[in-house]
């Protein structure tokens, strides 16, 4: 349901969480500049978020 980004190096959770899914999360996707990530869950949807300013996009 929420999208987490990790610091690799220590795993500890960086920046805003994504959130916006009612059920489970079953895929992602970045884009190839990093600036686009598309999600999509058992809620049935696919959802479209501007990496930067965590927005919704779609």
């Amino acid at each position: 349901k929420t999208i987490y980004e990790f610091d690799a190096s220590t795993l500890e959770t960086i920046r805003t969480p994504f959130q916006g899914h009612t059920d489970t999360i079953t895929r992602l996707a970045l884009s190839f500049h990093g600036a686009l990530l598309a999600s999509a869950s058992y809620d049935n949807t696919i959802k479209l978020w501007d990496c930067e300013s965590r927005q919704l996009l779609a």
